[in-house]
């Protein structure tokens, strides 16, 4: 689920100060590896995090920060539980890379026989074709393979480089898509060191999904996206407030960097109310930060009840026998037992609160977790017995 805030509020407690605050070493080491080019660790890499965290904002502004610093063309793709990935990035890279590189006086040749480039005026155009022979189910991994390689040989003569972006992997229902894209990257940047790298953003449960599916994302650079340090926090609050002109007193801060846990989205819905609650004041004091977790609380008691009610009796159960025995990892046979069930039994219902309600993880084989901040707690003080009938 994407959590947001809704209704007016101070332009500076937006998103991105929650999440990128404490971010920058992270940034830094991103773009670093992608300067240093195809043979640097972290060239490619996953972000994984639970939800709220802001793996998004943090993708998005690598984007922006490689198309604006580096000058490469930025090839996105949004993931969806029946989306093709091969067929999307087959389709997108001709776009993406006349964007960026349709004034250098030359192009990408014979990309591949499906695509044909032309000249307009001086301004390049690619058209990207499925021969009819061939169903967009059943775009080959050589294909875009071959792709990759003339992209990346390209970029390499003009000293550039192409980022590709798959937000949301962890939805990727497709595995044969994620096993085409381990093997063209291994080929391509792995063992031709051609500069086009890749990277995926997803909950921690996609570190899982990589087995089986190549050694380039068996072996990826994994990039985590946690909670906010205590200082990181008390930035993400403070600067946006001091741009405005607004400063905090020392206990009101403190007791909202307490009251967020570190969790970004939360730090976002605190700075929000609590910039509500002074009302304009040139000085945000210990009534203020007081009201605000008064009413950030009640924004995530309605978001937790929301969620609840959209889940079957079997569900609720499940999630309260969870958050008993969290709020560390749960195996998935003490869940079972709990409910007095097998695990076989209980299968479909895990399978749904990880996959369509999207509330639980699976950190590693066997083990279950809330995966929603705040969540473990609501649910020991509102679930029912997780053995009641």
């Amino acid at each position: 689920m994407t959590c947001s805030i809704t209704g007016p509020y101070h332009p500076g407690f937006g998103v991105d100060p929650p999440v990128l605050a404490g971010r920058d070493s992270q940034l830094a080491a991103v773009l670093g590896a992608l300067r240093a080019g195809p043979q640097a660790p972290g060239f490619c890499q996953a972000i994984l995090g639970d939800r709220g965290f802001g793996k998004t904002v943090l993708l998005n502004e690598i984007e922006r920060r490689v198309t604006a610093e580096l000058g490469w063309p930025v090839l996105s793709h949004q993931s969806t539980p029946d989306g093709d990935l091969v067929e999307s990035l087959v389709h997108k890279l001709p776009d993406a890379a006349t964007r960026a590189w349709s004034r250098t006086g030359r192009f990408l040749r014979d990309l591949d026989k499906e695509l044909t480039v032309t000249a307009n005026f001086g301004v390049l155009r690619a058209d990207a074709k499925l021969t009819t022979s061939r169903s967009a189910r059943s775009i080959p991994a050589d294909r875009l393979e071959r792709l990759l390689r003339t992209a990346g040989e390209f970029a390499r003569r003009r000293h550039s480089g192409l980022l590709i972006t798959v937000d949301e992997a962890h939805v990727l229902s497709r595995l044969p898509d994620l096993a085409a894209l381990a093997a063209a990257m291994q080929t391509v940047v792995r063992r031709s060191r051609l500069p086009v790298a890749v990277i995926l953003a997803g909950l921690p449960e996609l570190r899982g999904r990589f087995h089986g599916v190549g050694t380039f994302l068996e072996r990826i650079d994994t990039l985590d996206v946690g909670h906010l340090s205590a200082d990181a926090t008390r930035y993400a609050l403070i600067q946006p407030a001091a741009d405005a002109g607004v400063a905090f007193d020392m206990d009101a801060l403190d007791l909202l960097v307490d009251a967020s846990e570190g969790y970004p989205y939360l730090v976002q819905l605190l700075g929000h109310e609590t910039w509500t609650a002074a009302g304009g004041a040139p000085r945000i004091v210990l009534e203020h930060a007081r009201a605000g977790v008064v009413a950030a609380e009640a924004r995530m008691e309605d978001l937790f009840r929301a969620r609840w009610d959209q889940l079957s009796d079997l569900e609720q159960r499940y999630m309260a026998a969870v958050a008993r025995l969290g709020p560390a990892p749960a195996s998935v046979a003490s869940v079972a037992k709990a409910l007095r069930r097998s695990t076989a039994q209980l299968s479909s219902t895990r399978a749904a609160l990880i996959g369509e309600h999207r509330l639980l993880t699976s950190p590693r084989y066997g083990e279950i977790q809330v995966s929603l901040t705040g969540f473990n707690q609501w649910l020991t003080a509102h679930g029912p017995e997780p053995d009641a009938d």
